[in-house]
């Protein structure tokens, strides 16, 4: 084990994907034992999951230390890590203030934005991390469905309703689940209910289907721009997490992710076409299949219904938002219904919870991350990083798919898109290995 230790210690010193990619997967890790072992303890009460975390964190951090230093985040990347810092801040601090409590994944994120400041594994490196984050979720997607269909573990999602425990990721809280409501079959299309024996839409891991189904998008979107074996297992499970949680907005994003693939390498090829016929005729099956979605469910599963009273709430706080507990409030009140806890649009639930200051916070986010993509692709360094961030802002059209305050798998998936998009300012773009 000594060995093995010096081994890794000694490849992370010149290469900086080691402390990221311990991260990513401890976080995954966790989020695995949280839904395979809900009550899994040590001698002394200690809370198995909580232990297996705060040693995953630990030896990324060992990692850190022991990597070479180069340069400080360069050019847009040290905007992007700035902004995102300055936004969990002020969503930290509007929490502590309103009485909202923090939990230990809340608290963390800091460290890793500094420890990425820093030392930060751009472009190539990046790509190294961004697989273990995949090969960590494929695993625990494949595990879980394993345990599922053979009926070791409940086929389920948390309906508690303690989203602040999963949000906060309290590991003292074990979930609470049922099995699926089976009406949700005639609602949704699962065609591979029945045959492995689920109760309806999957979650896995993942608490909920709305979650899940993000992470299926990430695998997909991501895993066609690598190559071999990977390319088949990413995007493999993230098109079967696709089916099986049922996700509409997923549906969507994979498609805008998966246009911008096909637009990229198009646009970047000898053709007859003009570059916008070619962009236009990509983008047809997206624009098709958001037409087609609104036709069937015109109400878009009841948030047409709550958007208007969310823009109410807006109003009453327009500066600072009215956090969680003015949306609790308006669901005490009858306002809104037991379901709509965020405003099923990642923009808008910004403005509600944390006003015009936090919602432009987010949008400087997307921006930054956005033309870092752009600018990725525009010098042939692949289409990652502008397809991830397609993906997740077409998924929050309809959904609050990225998370602030506390990180999850879809903030995780927004900085390795920002990461694969940058090359050190050292690095000629000509020396950097593109993504296909």
């Amino acid at each position: 084990m000594a060995g093995l230790w010096r081994g890794v210690s000694k490849v992370a010193r010149n290469d900086p994907s080691m402390f990221l990619a311990a991260w990513l997967v401890t976080d995954v890790l966790v989020q695995f034992l949280l839904a395979v072992f809900p009550d899994w303890t040590l001698s002394g009460g200690r809370s198995g999951p909580l232990i297996v975390a705060l040693l995953g964190w630990a030896v990324s951090l060992v990692l850190w230390v022991r990597t070479r230093g180069t340069a400080l985040a360069p050019g847009l990347l040290r905007w992007f890590l700035s902004s995102l810092l300055a936004l969990w801040a002020f969503v930290t601090v509007l929490a502590n203030v309103r009485g909202e409590p923090a939990g230990i994944n809340a608290l963390l994120a800091p460290i890793l934005l500094l420890m990425l400041f820093i030392k930060p594994p751009t472009g190539r490196n990046a790509l190294r991390a961004a697989d273990a984050f995949a090969w960590a979720l494929v695993a625990a997607a494949l595990v879980s469905l394993g345990l599922e269909a053979v009926h070791l573990i409940p086929s389920w999602y948390e309906v508690g309703i303690d989203w602040e425990a999963i949000r906060l990721a309290d590991y003292r809280a074990p979930l609470q689940v049922i099995a699926l409501p089976t009406g949700e079959r005639a609602a949704y299309w699962v065609p591979l209910v029945d045959v492995l024996g689920l109760d309806g839409r999957w979650a896995g891991p993942f608490v909920h289907p709305n979650i899940a189904g993000p992470v299926g998008v990430f695998l997909l979107v991501y895993g066609v721009t690598r190559t071999g074996v990977r390319r088949v297992a990413f995007a493999g499970v993230g098109a079967l997490m696709l089916l099986l949680t049922a996700s509409r907005s997923s549906w969507g994003a994979a498609l805008a992710g998966l246009g911008v693939v096909a637009a990229v390498w198009w646009l970047r090829r000898p053709s007859r076409l003009r570059a916008g016929w070619r962009a236009l005729l990509v983008a047809l099956p997206a624009m098709l299949f958001v037409v087609v979605a609104i036709a069937l469910n015109p109400g878009l599963t009841g948030r047409s219904e709550v958007w208007p009273v969310f823009g109410d709430l807006s109003r009453q706080a327009p500066l600072l938002g009215v956090g969680k507990q003015g949306i609790t409030d308006a669901i005490a009140g009858g306002s809104l219904p037991s379901w709509a806890t965020h405003a099923h649009n990642v923009a808008f639930d910004a403005l509600v919870r944390y006003g015009i200051l936090g919602c432009a916070l987010v949008l400087l986010v997307l921006v930054i991350a956005t033309t870092m993509g752009a600018q990725a692709a525009r010098a042939g360094r692949g289409a990652a990083g502008i397809a991830i961030v397609t993906a997740l802002i077409v998924g929050g059209l309809a959904d609050t798919t990225i998370q602030w305050g506390f990180w999850s798998n879809t903030t995780y998936a927004l900085m390795l898109a920002a990461l694969i998009s940058a090359i050190p300012p050292t690095q000629r773009e000509s020396d950097s290995t593109p993504a296909p």
